[in-house]
């Protein structure tokens, strides 16, 4: 997971910011019982924090354009924060603070998954 803020932010410069840091912010990020949320409501419950969510979606990309917006701090995919080029957005990695979380691939039971498809799974799941 990583941190993305506006390039303004007083967290931008930090490069490992802490939990206790995250808090002092109005967060946006998954909502519960995605992935990403549940590894960081596991660290943030162990460390004895209650983090501030804001708002809480589904798409990374969305979370990104609020907090473009100045309506708090995104914690999100890396692979989705990294691609702040743009956006006046800065991102900053959270692996000090947040294990990896798994990815998972789903598709409807009732489409044809077509050859190209499946190379793309085997590509994760060989």
């Amino acid at each position: 997971l990583s941190l993305v803020v506006p390039q303004d932010h007083p967290l931008a410069k930090v490069k490992k910011p802490t939990l206790e840091q995250l808090c002092h912010y109005p967060i946006l990020s998954y909502e519960s019982g995605a992935t990403g949320r549940q590894v960081q409501d596991e660290v943030f419950h162990a460390a004895g924090l209650t983090p501030s969510y804001y708002m809480t979606v589904m798409d990374a990309g969305v979370i990104k354009r609020y907090v473009e917006l100045g309506f708090g701090i995104g914690i999100i995919s890396s692979l989705v924060a990294n691609d702040t080029d743009s956006s006046g957005l800065v991102s900053i990695n959270l692996e000090h603070l947040f294990k990896p979380c798994p990815a998972q691939i789903c598709f409807s039971k009732s489409i044809l998954l077509q050859n190209y498809m499946y190379d793309f799974i085997s590509s994760f799941s060989p």
